[in-house]
């Protein structure tokens, strides 16, 4: 079946390349030209290939010719005309010969002849699909299923033959009739290296659990920040953008949840550990994941989330300065919006929500008609813009090679003034001073602005707040819009506009940042050196908002212009100096690596904010007085040391083991100090010869390993109590107070005995390579625990430290276990048919997390929901950690008759558990409350008491998905290429609480939103939705339950980039060396079940994830772009 359908293919392209339009109008102008030009430019622009078949045809013969949309047949009859010439058109093949009555017997032209052979590998077996091809023209067939191929050929014609995964050939048909070709297998693909930590290791070698995104997968993606690209491309890792607002970047956990506590990944850029925001997309060469404990073992104390080493451009293998050009341009939208009601709709809701209220109809029915209809969601939500400009010059001698790059973004998606801009500068160098002596340094510069969305995910509140009869202006067109006196003279409506809030709340977040590094590698001897690496960073930055005046109602009346101020400035330095020593002796290889590292880093922040600026003047000193001031430094170094032993035998048995020493001043003397190591192996069963015989098997490697990573990812001083500013107390008794005394008291209580949290992971994997890693296989499963949690354990009212000023009342300690079993899975497959090449890739993680202890095990609440009233988020003992915790229920109730049966069982339940109930007391009890009606939820009654109280809560879902996968695809025929991205997840269940939002109807004016249309009424039983209903005596709204669970599973197709590289005929000609066009789309089309704004909103924090209180949904973008380089 398989080779039929490689049959089908071969058959289909060959079809696609004999069929060429015969009809082609193409233009020529050259004067005094070689033939032999002019034949090459009507190759270029038509498409056909040109063969000689004479050696007396003259092509250096000077032509002068100027024709217009002509077809090639009418061209070459003008070109030949009175030359001798003539040609045979066969496909896209035209044969160019002196006819044979002009020549003499010496010069009869030269026939083709037929080659035929067979392709094999090197144990002989064939190979199928191959490509054979006569070198200068298109003339060339594939291989069959038993790799032979049959081809008419010129005579002293070069026929190269090539296929994916091995090295090609190049024959001189000569005097053969018959060939015998093999084709040796190209190892490249398994000679690739990766960034292991201070060093780096062939691909095939590497003992850990390690992936790679190359810089070319990410390029274009419209993002500023580099994290929210690896978003479906590796096995393992849970990626998700925080959010479509402008500047936003992916929230990131490799192999489950690594801490309670938080806890990202370790970015390392060049060597040095960095911010993904600082990168630019274009300036990366490879992404390396490191996401077992082995590999991570050598980063030691922050490694426990993961490593993530970007290796950004170098000047490397340009021995001429090359200049490089890349800039896209395109629109955003959001990818969905919710429907809005119009003003006759919301008048008709807000009634029915006034009448179960009291509150006097402030829009009687007569109200109809008489509005306009404001659609909130498309004022707020424009059209935005991207764009992108990259301008790199690199180049390469023998003794130094040098990048830079430059970079300017801006983001602008289509919620109203919201935009981000990047500015950023790099070069990187590398110079060989003398033979035992190499520099270098890299230098990033960056410069960005934010203007943020007012008031974060609480944005949504003015939205579906406003009712679409208000204006987005006033009558002096200011964002306003009051006026309606007999609806929002009731005082029912305290909302706000949404226009308003953005544009007269203005915020500007600025970022400066300066960083690099410069290192000195000396080789002592061969095979040992010692490279000592300084680097340093600073970042600057300064925000401010003013919040301008404008009135709505007397209730939102900002008369005064308000001003904030924060700065902030952090500084980094690192040195570190280690040795690499490699040693190959007989069937033995040997690499050690030892280092000392140190690092310092210290941060300081000043903010300020006033009222009632003056005179028009938007600057602090104009504001009111008291103003007011506050700030803060810190402090923070580390210690480490760390080793690494490399042993390979007989390039089949690979053994590793690692260990770091860290010490953080973030523990007490007594713990100061931990000790991370690790151990692995690898077994390379390919080099094996009972495997070496299966022609199938190219590369089979098991590997597996046991590692410990720490984590100190917690604030400075912990270990010790530290007081809080003096507060003034009442002294004596209420009757004989006399003053108020200063004291202070203990802000923290500390805890001398904290220490470091630890990850222990055991990782076992294999690799598999068949059919000369065309198709190549990575399984992996692995187990990982989180031990001696560092964890913020709150502190009772006794401990004296609990009152109205303190408001984070805890204590540091080591307590916790958390568990992660996983399996991660990857596939890629790649093939050509001809000219045709493709590349196909899927992955898949699945991983099951649970808290297998807690601090006195007492449960962990979280999530405040919006409107909800309640924490929806429980973490315990046995289960993943921020699960949903609420009322499960079952249906809506119907009729008065199902209450009363309800009621009736709750009072039958509380009779026989206490039958001395009066009547009067038994007639108070009630299934839920006392006005409970048709059209409210149904609450499920877990303890059987008949009654709804929060004994009843439960498990209502998991935040934490079953798998998370990634599709990828890319493909290239002659000048074309596509790339293919997406991305998915797979049963995560959200927490919707945005519905609030979009359905409530009370006193806060909640659902301007076509959902709520599809309310329960009399005449409109629905079974899913509840009643209208502005007291909610039921508690649908407030009542966190499974109504508002739903299922976030999504697959999104994350980027589509087609381009189109032109012949270099065409780029030559206008001075370039390559020019590309493309285009591409992000978020094109995405597949959900999800009803919220976007299932894509983030993964949160371990205890509180997947509540949506209102998603910045993410954009569709169409973007074109230019590449070119000189």
């Amino acid at each position: 079946m398989k080779k039929r359908f490689l049959l089908l293919l071969i058959t289909v392209f060959s079809f696609i390349n004999t069929t060429y339009s015969q009809e082609r109008k193409i233009s020529i102008q050259q004067k005094d030209k070689q033939l032999s030009e002019i034949l090459n430019e009507i190759e270029a622009k038509s498409g056909y290939s040109f063969l000689v078949r004479s050696n007396d045809v003259d092509l250096k013969q000077k032509v002068t010719i100027d024709l217009k949309e002509k077809s090639v047949d009418e061209i070459l009859t003008i070109l030949f005309k009175n030359k001798g010439i003539n040609y045979e058109v066969n496909g896209k093949n035209i044969s160019i010969f002196i006819p044979q009555k002009l020549q003499n017997k010496t010069s009869l032209p030269k026939e083709n002849k037929k080659i035929t052979g067979i392709v094999t590998e090197e144990k002989g077996e064939p190979i199928i699909g191959a490509s054979v091809k006569v070198n200068g023209t298109t003339i060339g067939v594939i291989t069959d299923i038993n790799g032979k191929f049959s081809l008419d050929v010129p005579e002293d014609s070069k026929l190269s033959i090539s296929y994916i995964g091995y090295l090609s050939q190049e024959i001189n048909v000569k005097n053969q009739h018959q060939l015998n070709i093999k084709l040796i297998e190209n190892s490249k693909l398994l000679d690739e290296v990766v960034v292991v930590g201070y060093g780096i290791q062939k691909k095939a070698d590497v003992t850990g659990s390690i992936a790679q995104v190359k810089g070319n997968q990410i390029q274009n993606t419209a993002s500023a920040n580099v994290s929210t690209a690896l978003q479906g491309k590796v096995s393992g890792v849970y990626a998700m953008k925080s959010s479509g607002q402008a500047g936003a970047g992916a929230d990131i956990s490799i192999r489950g949840v690594t801490s309670l506590n938080g806890g990202s990944p370790l970015w390392i850029i060049d060597g040095v550990q960095g911010d993904p925001s600082s990168l630019n997309m274009n300036d990366v060469e490879n992404i390396d994941i490191i996401k077992d404990g082995t590999a991570a073992a050598i980063y030691g104390v922050k490694a426990a989330a993961g490593v993530i080493l970007v290796t950004t451009k170098r000047g490397l293998g340009e021995t001429k300065t090359k200049i490089s050009f890349n800039t896209y341009t395109g629109t955003s939208n959001a990818w969905r919006l919710p429907e809005m009601v119009n003003s006759d709709q919301y008048i008709t809701l807000k009634n029915e929500q006034w009448a179960t209220t009291g509150v006097p109809e402030g829009l009687n029915m007569d109200s109809i008609g008489k509005y306009p209809t404001t659609n909130w969601i498309k004022e707020m939500y424009k059209q935005g813009i991207v764009q992108n400009y990259d301008l790199t010059l690199s180049g390469s001698n023998e003794t130094s090679n040098y990048y830079i790059g430059t970079t300017y973004f801006k983001e602008q998606p289509s919620f109203v003034d919201n935009s981000f801009e990047k500015y950023s500068f790099r070069i990187n160098s590398d110079y060989k001073i003398r033979k035992w002596l190499k520099i270098g340094e890299s230098l990033n510069l960056l410069y960005s602005k934010l203007n943020p969305v007012a008031d974060g995910q609480r944005y949504l509140d003015g939205i579906f707040r406003t009712p679409p009869m208000m204006p987005v202006y006033d009558e002096n067109n200011q964002p306003g819009g009051f006026g309606f006196v007999d609806y929002l003279s009731i005082g029912d409506f305290d909302g706000g506009n949404p226009m308003a809030s953005q544009l007269m709340n203005r915020q500007l977040d600025y970022h400066q940042q300066v960083s690099g590094n410069i290192y000195a590698t000396f080789t002592i001897i061969p095979g040992l050196t010692v490279t000592g690496t300084f680097a340093g960073g600073m970042t600057f930055d300064n925000s401010k908002n003013v919040a301008l005046p404008y009135k709505l109602t007397d209730k939102k009346d900002f008369s005064t212009t308000d001003i904030s101020l924060s700065f902030n400035r952090n500084w980094s330095m690192l040195f570190n100096v280690y040795a690499n020593y490699v040693k190959d002796f007989g069937l033995n290889s040997i690499q050690l690596t030892a280092g000392y590292e140190a690092s310092q880093y210290a941060g300081s922040n000043l903010n300020g904010r006033g009222t009632n600026a003056k005179f028009g003047l938007q600057v602090l000193s104009q504001t009111d007085v008291p103003r007011y001031a506050e700030g803060g430094e810190s402090l923070g170094r580390s210690l480490s040391q760390f080793g690494r032993v490399n042993y390979q035998y007989d390039k089949k048995y690979i053994v590793q083991a690692v260990v770091r020493r860290d010490g953080s001043d973030k523990f007490g003397a007594d713990n100061i100090y931990g000790v991370f190591p690790s151990v692995s192996f690898a077994w390379k069963l390919s080099e094996e010869n009972f495997i070496k015989n299966l022609p199938a098997i190219s590369f089979l490697k098991l590997r597996g390993g046991y590692g410990i990573n720490g984590n100190d990812n917690i604030g400075q001083y912990n270990y010790t109590s530290y007081m809080q500013n003096a507060r003034a107390y009442p002294y004596g008794t209420y009757s004989t107070v006399a003053q108020n005394v200063s004291i202070r008291q203990s802000y923290i209580m500390g805890n001398p005995a904290i220490k470091w949290e630890q990850s222990k992971q055991l990782d076992m994997g294999v690799e598999l390579g068949l059919f000369k890693n065309a198709l190549f296989f990575n399984v992996e499963v692995y187990q990982k625990l989180s031990d001696q949690m560092l964890f913020y354990k709150p502190l009772p009212t006794s401990s004296g430290l609990t009152d109205q000023y303190i408001k984070n009342s805890y204590q540091i300690v080591n307590a916790g276990l958390i568990s992660n079993r996983g399996l991660d899975m990857s596939v890629t497959y790649k093939g050509n048919v001809g000219d045709f090449n493709y590349s196909l890739g899927a992955n898949i993680s699945s991983v099951n997390y649970r808290v297998e202890q807690l601090a006195d095990n007492n449960p962990i609440f979280a999530s405040p929901v919006l409107a909800a009233g309640s924490l929806v988020s429980k973490t315990t003992v046995g289960e993943s950690s921020g699960y949903f915790y609420g009322y499960q229920c079952d249906g809506i109730f119907q009729t008065q008759a199902q209450i009363d049966e309800y009621n009736a069982k709750a009072r039958e339940i509380a009779l026989n558990q206490n039958p001395n109930l009066t009547p009067s007391a038994l007639a108070q009890i009630n299934y839920h409350t006392a006005n409970t009606a048709p059209g409210d939820l149904i609450y499920r009654d877990l303890d059987g008491d008949g009654v709804i109280t929060t004994a009843d809560r439960q498990k209502i879902g998991s935040p934490w998905p079953k798998a998370t996968y990634g599709l990828q695809a890319s493909a290239n025929f002659k000048g074309f290429d596509l790339l293919i991205s997406s991305a998915g997840i797979y049963k995560r269940d959200v927490f919707n609480a945005s519905k609030v939002k979009m359905y409530q109807f009370s006193s806060y004016d909640y659902s301007t939103t076509t959902l709520a249309l599809s309310r329960w009424t009399p005449t409109n039983p629905s079974s899913t939705n509840y009643r209208i209903n502005g007291n909610d005596p039921n508690k649908n709204m407030s009542n966190p339950s499974s109504w508002y669970i739903e299922d976030g599973s999504f697959f999104r197709i994350k980027n589509i980039e087609l381009g189109f590289t032109f012949p270099k005929v065409w780029s030559s000609a206008i001075g370039f060396s390559r020019v590309r066009l493309y285009m591409s789309g992000q978020n094109l089309f995405t597949f959900t079940k999800y009803t919220g704004l976007d299932p894509e909103f983030g993964i949160g924090s371990a205890i509180s994830s997947g509540v949506d209180n209102g998603s910045y949904p993410q954009s569709k973008i169409y973007m074109l772009g230019l590449q070119v380089d000189i």
